[in-house]
């Protein structure tokens, strides 16, 4: 008893401690205006690490048939003030009722210079580089109902500093931004390889599921391959316990025969779909496209004195081969 009670002890005050890091970090800012000047300062808060731009579903055929998710609200109707740091952005959104006991991830992209994330008026995180994708979790920022989102573009980025040049202006920045809901334990990435080899073709493939609770949790992990025609050509899960705060990769290795190559003359793509599922039901859906590629060579002809001749750097070239 005295060591289940130590346990206890020791897991409630990881709780605390978790709870008052956030807290500092929401009290004390991250300070955008000093940061976007400072080359060694390349993120705070509660900024994510980068990942594939997936979208998640609530069901299987949401997710095969792709289009607007019940999980994303895209931020739009931009309100656009001066502040001292540069340009802010400011969207309103409405939380969903089915969000409830969900993580919320902010998505950000292709903000031309250095910027910072304001939720309802608070700090939540920086990052020194805009370009491309960046994601923050603003779980602990959300309120019931309406919510403000605010993204901060600095005048002055880091990039002035080291020497790459100032970058695109401040108001330059188009507005994309996208709100999402995802359980607490979620299909974080997903990394797939394809290959064609012996008339088979091979996928490689890896999901990424993370967990924010302090709790193991028993879940199961499934894929389906689906071909061009949308008939499912492979299929298989395994089961994983999660461990408190972790990330873990289940792997698994797809064979399939004489699959359809994607090439210039049929580009041919088949779905994959990878599923999460928690007590016998389907948490979370996400769906992407892969495309079996085969090696192929360039045959140059060229006419010289009525004669046909081979050589490199002619100028008709015939495609030979399978794939581009």
């Amino acid at each position: 008893m005295p060591i289940k009670r130590l346990a206890i002890s020791c897991l409630f005050a990881f709780a605390v401690f978790l709870s008052s890091f956030g807290g500092t970090l929401r009290a004390a800012g991250p300070g955008f205006a000093a940061m976007a000047g400072e080359p060694g300062a390349v993120e705070a808060g509660f900024r994510l690490p980068p990942r594939s731009a997936l979208v998640p579903y609530p069901s299987r055929e949401e997710a095969l048939a792709g289009g607007t998710s019940s999980y994303v609200i895209p931020l739009e109707e931009w309100q656009r003030d001066s502040v001292p740091e540069g340009v802010r952005y400011t969207a309103r959104f409405k939380v969903r009722y089915a969000w409830d006991n969900r993580a919320v991830l902010l998505r950000v992209e292709d903000v031309p210079s250095s910027f910072g994330i304001e939720v309802n008026g608070e700090a939540a995180g920086y990052s020194q580089a805009g370009m491309g994708r960046t994601e923050f979790d603003i779980t602990d920022f959300i309120r019931q109902d309406y919510n403000t989102v605010s993204v901060i573009v600095c005048e002055a980025p880091a990039a002035r500093r080291i020497g790459e040049g100032r970058g695109r202006d401040a108001e330059s920045w188009r507005g994309r931004a996208w709100v999402l809901s995802q359980p607490s334990v979620r299909i974080h990435d997903l990394f797939a390889e394809t290959s064609v080899d012996g008339g088979y073709g091979y996928v490689a493939l890896d999901i990424v599921m993370q967990s924010i609770l302090l709790n193991p949790k028993e879940y199961t992990v499934c894929y389906e391959l689906l071909d061009p025609k949308g008939e499912v050509v492979a299929m298989s899960q395994k089961d994983i316990v999660t461990g408190m705060l972790s990330r873990d990769t289940v792997r698994f290795t797809v064979r399939i025969p004489d699959p359809l190559v994607w090439n210039h003359e049929t580009p041919n793509l088949y779905t994959l779909l990878v599923r999460s599922r928690n007590e016998g039901r389907f948490v979370e859906n996400a769906a992407v496209r892969v495309g079996f590629r085969t090696p192929c060579r360039f045959v140059c002809r060229t006419l010289c004195d009525g004669r046909r001749r081979r050589g490199r750097g002619n100028r008709a070239c015939t495609l030979q081969g399978g794939g581009v």
